[in-house]
């Protein structure tokens, strides 16, 4: 069985539904040829959310689109489209995030991400598609 298939299988999903990043190690190493690395000693780089709270699946996709990249002195994150769309439902910007330093939470990915698209400070990626598998 391979990796991706195990960890949809083993990933305990709670109240929320979104899409696992099916090879992490592929991620880093196409982000590495574009110049990007994680910044902060947490790596995450394990899901998109797409609704929260959600007792749902979220609706299928095998892949999902990196476009952009972002950070502060507490998390680094990817902007992402996923089935087209590069905004959730609630308007906040699909994302993954890659690494938090100590003292942050990945949830802080979100609304930084959103501040670099309204002040145009993200840093804009030659789109890449990455696999995922919905939850």
């Amino acid at each position: 069985m391979n990796w991706s298939v195990r960890y949809a299988q083993e990933f305990k999903r709670t109240n929320y539904s979104g899409y696992l990043v099916n090879n992490k190690q592929s991620l880093l190493d196409t982000l590495k040829t574009s110049g990007i690395e994680p910044k902060h000693e947490k790596l995450i780089a394990e899901h998109i959310t797409h609704k929260y709270p959600d007792k749902e699946k979220a609706p299928d996709a095998s892949s999902a689109e990196v476009y952009g990249y972002a950070h502060n002195d507490g998390v680094d994150a990817l902007l992402m489209r996923v089935n087209g769309s590069s905004h959730r439902a609630d308007g906040t910007p699909y994302h993954v995030t890659l690494s938090v330093a100590g003292g942050h939470k990945p949830v802080e990915s979100g609304p930084m991400l959103q501040q670099a698209l309204e002040n145009n400070t993200h840093t804009p990626l030659k789109p890449f598609t990455i696999p995922v598998t919905s939850f």
